[in-house]
């Protein structure tokens, strides 16, 4: 019998998978939620669709500017510090944003955890192609 020998990945490398995996999977959601809920927001808070789609756009508008701002921080302090900060401020921003009292309030609000979401996606890219871990 021919046995084969495999090697299993580090234990703290199987570990910093789960965290990011976990981590990127809330603020997926939330968009996905973002996007399915636009008529009932636009009914919920009186407004019209052209300004609920201000509530998508911010994703848009987050993007671009974490994405850039996301590399520069990972390169100037410890990504595990970047990614913690991230997923703190999308924890506190998501919060205020389910306590939004009108439109506007849901306008802004989303736009700090947005920037942790996509801070998190250049983390995570970062994490498994660089050495910032």
């Amino acid at each position: 019998m021919d046995e084969k020998k495999t090697t299993a990945l580090p234990k703290h490398v199987v570990n910093m998978a789960w965290v990011l995996v976990l981590g990127a999977f809330a603020p997926m959601l939330d968009a996905t939620m973002v996007n399915i809920a636009v008529n009932d927001l636009a009914r919920d808070f009186g407004a019209s669709l052209s300004t609920i789609k201000w509530v998508i756009t911010g994703y848009v508008l987050a993007t671009a500017v974490a994405v850039p701002f996301a590399g520069w921080l990972v390169n100037r302090f410890s990504g595990k510090w970047v990614f913690l900060a991230a997923e703190i401020a999308f924890g506190v921003f998501s919060l205020a944003s389910a306590l939004a009292w009108n439109i506007d309030s849901l306008i802004v609000f989303p736009f700090i955890p947005r920037c942790g979401r996509w801070h998190a996606d250049a983390i995570v890219d970062d994490a498994v192609s660089g050495p910032g871990w």
